[in-house]
């Protein structure tokens, strides 16, 4: 199954639903299910940024905190639906993608740069206990007996 590594909070944003865009700066052609692997590593700037609004209180509705953010393992699956180019403002692109989330706090989670690349997720599903892996770049394949 194809995995997509992400740095947490991130990953953990993803999984929970909280977070139903990532923004990349490639594109891809494949859809459908996608595991999400938290990597191995977990910055200080990003472990401050769980401390800070909307991290800090998005992740505690979900009983996440940065002292228990799953590393180095699959922590769930989404779908990939879509894969969008930004061409327009954060506000304008969030609408036209007829995101069911309120443009904020989505908006707060990432960098809606024009030229980037939007994949839109839906179907997010953190899993009970994680998964221990490696991780790489770009998407990668990872043999999954929960499927």
């Amino acid at each position: 199954m194809k995995v997509l590594s992400l740095i947490q909070p991130w990953a953990s944003l993803v999984v929970i639903g909280a977070k139903q865009i990532e923004v990349r700066k490639w594109k891809t052609t494949y859809r459908g299910e996608l595991l999400i692997h938290a990597s191995k590593g977990f910055p200080g700037e990003y472990q401050y940024l769980c401390w800070q609004e909307p991290f800090k209180s998005v992740l505690k509705t979900a009983h996440l905190s940065v002292e228990n953010l799953p590393l180095g393992a699959v922590i769930g699956k989404v779908v990939l639906k879509d894969c969008k180019m930004i061409v327009d403002k954060p506000e304008e692109f969030l609408k036209e993608a007829e995101m069911i989330a309120p443009p904020s706090p989505e908006r707060d989670f990432d960098d809606y740069s024009v030229g980037k690349w939007a994949w839109i997720f839906s179907h997010a599903e953190l899993f009970k206990t994680p998964i221990p892996a490696k991780g790489a770049l770009r998407l990668w394949d990872f043999e999954w007996e929960g499927r």
